[in-house]
Protein backbone atom coordinates (compact mmCIF):
# COMPACT_ATOMS: atom_id res chain seq x y z
CA UNK A 1 0.00 0.00 0.00
CA UNK A 2 1.19 3.50 -0.75
CA UNK A 3 2.62 5.10 2.45
CA UNK A 4 0.56 8.25 1.90
CA UNK A 5 -2.69 6.29 1.91
CA UNK A 6 -1.56 4.33 4.95
CA UNK A 7 -1.01 7.55 6.92
CA UNK A 8 -4.44 8.89 5.93
CA UNK A 9 -6.22 5.67 6.89
CA UNK A 10 -4.30 5.41 10.17
CA UNK A 11 -5.24 8.99 11.07
CA UNK A 12 -8.95 8.36 10.51
CA UNK A 13 -8.90 5.10 12.44
CA UNK A 14 -7.19 6.80 15.37
CA UNK A 15 -9.85 9.56 15.46
CA UNK A 16 -12.73 7.07 15.43
CA UNK A 17 -14.13 6.10 18.84
CA UNK A 18 -16.78 3.62 19.91
CA UNK A 19 -19.13 4.69 22.70
CA UNK A 20 -19.10 2.21 25.61
CA UNK A 21 -22.75 3.03 26.37
CA UNK A 22 -24.52 2.70 23.03
CA UNK A 23 -21.82 1.13 20.84
CA UNK A 24 -22.04 3.77 18.11
CA UNK A 25 -18.91 4.98 16.30
CA UNK A 26 -18.09 8.64 15.82
CA UNK A 27 -15.14 10.71 14.63
CA UNK A 28 -13.45 13.04 17.09
CA UNK A 29 -11.86 16.35 16.16
CA UNK A 30 -8.06 16.15 15.99
CA UNK A 31 -7.78 18.76 18.75
CA UNK A 32 -9.76 16.53 21.13
CA UNK A 33 -8.04 13.24 20.37
CA UNK A 34 -6.43 13.02 23.82
CA UNK A 35 -9.40 14.14 25.90
CA UNK A 36 -12.71 12.66 27.02
CA UNK A 37 -15.56 13.60 24.67
CA UNK A 38 -19.32 13.25 24.98
CA UNK A 39 -21.18 10.81 22.72
CA UNK A 40 -23.39 12.70 20.30
CA UNK A 41 -25.94 9.88 20.29
CA UNK A 42 -26.48 9.03 23.98
CA UNK A 43 -24.43 11.61 25.91
CA UNK A 44 -22.13 9.15 27.72
CA UNK A 45 -18.45 10.10 28.09
CA UNK A 46 -16.06 8.39 25.67
CA UNK A 47 -12.49 8.01 26.97
CA UNK A 48 -9.50 8.60 24.70
CA UNK A 49 -7.65 5.68 23.15
CA UNK A 50 -5.01 4.24 25.44
CA UNK A 51 -1.50 3.37 24.35
CA UNK A 52 -2.55 -0.29 24.10
CA UNK A 53 -5.11 0.61 21.40
CA UNK A 54 -2.56 2.22 19.09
Amino acid sequence: MNPIYQVIIDTFLHLRRRCPGCGMDQLVAPGKKDSVVQCKFCGDPIPPHGDADR
